[in-house]
């Protein structure tokens, strides 16, 4: 029974019959593709294991499938003010979400979408591999297929949080492969699917049926001089007719489900020169139309941009993409969107998942600019009578993909010097067990990059947020990185700016603190019990309001360092005064005996304990000093007592310099075990 299934599920990838790993080239093609989707699923975990996936749109389209797979239909609650039905379909209609429900259902986690979208992107150099090896051979396939795996804009496209238009790439490939071949069953089933992957893929399939009747032209003029009848006994012709005929239909049918689940919607301001492409067409097209030069200085503005757009799309494969019109031409509709957007992201060839419109054109048109390069050469070199030469004798598809090959290689490379392999640090490890507090049946308002690993739940809000005003809103919890960036923006584009918002809720007392460690905050409705700490390395730190460290603490935290700075803000939103002090307590493991130098650097007040015994004594403005001791090996107490005067900014930094190191070092969390809990006692 296991047999018969994986028969029909081949069957219907359309792939078995036409290949079957017999060669070598076969072989490779599987393999790297497998190398791929492996390689890139690693990275893209390991990105949101690093915290720098985001809500737009990993977290978004986990919340939308999750609900789905948990009894809410499409529900998802980020844009919530700009689409009050909560349903996904009230902003994109994207029913291939469904498609990957079953998968989704088994293994309900994060990590399912980024390997299923680095495995989709990957396939889709299989229909690209035997487009080539129909027309050329397995060599000249293999060197091409292994272009597209190459092509920084994939990657980009693939690193970048999880996105339908990953899928476009492998859809649209298959269906083009399946025209050739004249397989008008698999064909329409590419073309389906294409279609429910995204609202703006119609213009796309439209321009595939006109490229099929382009194909058809020379035999439409035959058959005109005789019966043109005739043309739809062809089921070439009559193909591309109803190519055209459902994209439209798709199309209306997308706007009638958009508006009917999101009457009212938030008109885009990413075409505000021309008016809205999705809720105003013909305006957008009449604008086009009338105002030639003005579409021509927006395509061009800002000039550098869109120049490296096009120089990034098309480098890669050295520009022989332009050799083959009516293939390309069949990604335009994005392409001509993304020139004369205003919208940065929609004109940048790696970072981005819009690149998936147009990708599988481009390696269309650059294979068959490819072919028709080469017989132009060949015809030219007939017609002038030259005798072949070594040189364009050596002038062949097989050494021109290699050129490409090179290319994109070169590209690559340039890219990946500017990047940095994703590091999970201490801090992320900290962060994933302060989300394992809140309880998954509850509401939660977090930052952007937090709540990807929050979206499995049915009640999610982003602040700093520009679309969407949850200022009226009831959060169950509240959950911040104010050492994140994704924090510390905003500005007057936001609805609900997160470094007002939290220190006003904090300050009215409508929240109380949970934990609070290395600037990580939880905090929860109507709280105020003691706040724990899942964390077992640090330094503890207890703030008082007053300038003597005595009464009752504002706030609790431990940090995984001994350098802090508070020249511009306070510890915490409840700190009242200009002047206050702080304690801080830790255990600090010294790894090996000897002489260790201990340095303060600080503007206020400081004094250094280790084993109870006082260091270092320091007042002043930015006032440093150092002190020699010996220590043992093994665990030893370290108390640190601070005092922020008015008239001191606000800075302290403990370092130490270790037997065998040349030069002072801040203590770090390898060192600092903060409670009696951490040494084993």
């Amino acid at each position: 029974m296991q047999g018969q299934n994986l028969d029909v599920c081949r069957r219907i990838l359309g792939f078995a019959s036409r290949l079957k790993p017999k060669t070598s080239y076969d072989c490779l093609i599987l393999l790297f593709i497998i190398v791929y989707a492996i390689v890139f699923s690693f990275i893209s975990i390991l990105k949101h294991q690093a915290f720098q996936t985001t809500a737009w749109d990993l977290g978004i389209y986990e919340q939308v499938i999750w609900s789905t797979a948990n009894g809410r239909f499409l529900w998802y609650t980020v844009e919530l003010p700009m689409n009050p039905s909560g349903s996904f379909f009230g902003i994109h209609f994207a029913p291939i979400l469904l498609l990957l429900l079953p998968i989704y259902w088994i293994f309900q986690a994060t990590e399912t979408l980024l390997i299923l979208q680095s495995v989709f992107i990957a396939l889709g150099a299989l229909p690209l591999y035997l487009i080539v090896k129909d027309e050329m051979n397995e060599k000249s396939a293999l060197a091409f297929a292994c272009i597209y795996l190459l092509y920084p804009p994939l990657h980009g496209m693939n690193l970048f949080d999880f996105h339908v238009q990953a899928f476009l790439p492998f859809f649209f490939l298959s269906a083009f492969y399946y025209f050739k071949r004249q397989k008008w069953t698999l064909y329409f089933v590419y073309i389906i699917l294409a279609l429910m992957t995204i609202e703006f893929v119609p213009f796309i399939v439209m321009l595939m049926g006109l490229y099929g009747l382009w194909t058809y032209r020379k035999d439409l003029i035959r058959i005109r001089e005789t019966s043109f009848a005739k043309a739809f006994r062809n089921r070439r012709f009559l193909a591309s007719i109803l190519t055209i005929v459902i994209a439209i239909a798709w199309f209306i049918m997308a706007r009638s489900v958009l508006f009917y689940y999101n009457p009212s919607p938030r008109p885009h301001s990413n075409w505000k020169e021309f008016g809205d492409p999705l809720y105003d067409l013909p305006g957008l097209l009449i604008s086009i139309i009338t105002n030639p030069l003005r579409t021509i200085q927006i395509m061009l503005t800002p000039l550098n941009e869109k120049i490296f757009y096009v120089v990034g799309l098309f480098g890669p494969v050295g520009f022989i993409s332009f050799f083959s019109p009516p293939s390309l031409l069949i990604g335009s509709p994005w392409f001509l969107a993304s020139l004369i957007s205003n919208f940065p992201s929609y004109y940048k060839p790696v970072g981005y998942q819009y690149v998936g419109f147009i990708i599988p054109f481009i390696f269309v048109s650059a294979f068959y600019g490819s072919k028709r390069l080469i017989k132009a050469m060949h015809v030219l070199q007939d017609k002038k009578g030259i005798k072949k030469s070594r040189v364009l004798n050596a002038i062949t598809l097989n050494k021109l993909f290699l050129g490409m090959m090179l290319l994109s290689s070169i590209f690559l490379a340039f890219l990946a010097s500017t990047v940095t392999l994703p590091q999970v640090t201490y801090h992320d490890r900290i962060l994933e067990n302060v989300i394992k507090l809140i309880p998954s049946n509850t509401s939660v308002l977090t930052q952007n990059d937090i709540f990807p690993h929050l979206s499995r739940r049915l009640f999610g809000y982003i602040g700093n947020n520009p679309v969407g005003n949850f200022s009226n809103t009831n959060f169950d919890y509240i959950l911040v990185d104010t050492t994140s960036n994704w924090y510390i923006g905003g500005g007057d584009f936001t609805l609900l700016p997160l470094q007002t918002f939290v220190p006003k809720v904090l300050k009215n007392g409508e929240y109380g603190l949970i934990t609070a460690v290395d600037g990580i905050w939880l905090l929860k409705k109507d709280f105020h019990g003691t706040p724990t700490f899942p964390v077992e390395k640090g330094i503890f730190g207890e703030f008082y309001d007053t300038a003597n460290s005595t009464g009752k603490t504002v706030f609790e935290s431990v940090f995984l360092d001994t350098e802090w700075n508070w020249a511009w803000q306070v510890p915490f939103p409840t700190t009242e005064n200009q002047s206050w002090s702080a304690t801080f307590n830790s255990y600090l493991y010294v790894p090996t005996g000897g002489a260790y130098q201990f340095g303060v650097s600080v503007n206020g007040i400081c004094k250094l304990y280790i084993d109870d015994k006082l260091v270092l004594d320091l007042t002043g403005p930015g006032f440093q000093s150092t002190k020699k001791i010996v220590l043992r090996e093994g665990i030893h107490s370290m108390e640190i007592k601070y005092i922020k005067a008015i008239n001191y900014l606000g800075t302290l930094k403990v370092s130490w310099k270790t037997p065998f190191k040349e030069s002072f070092e801040t203590i770090s969390y390898e060192n600092l075990l903060w409670n009696s809990t951490s040494r084993g006692e």
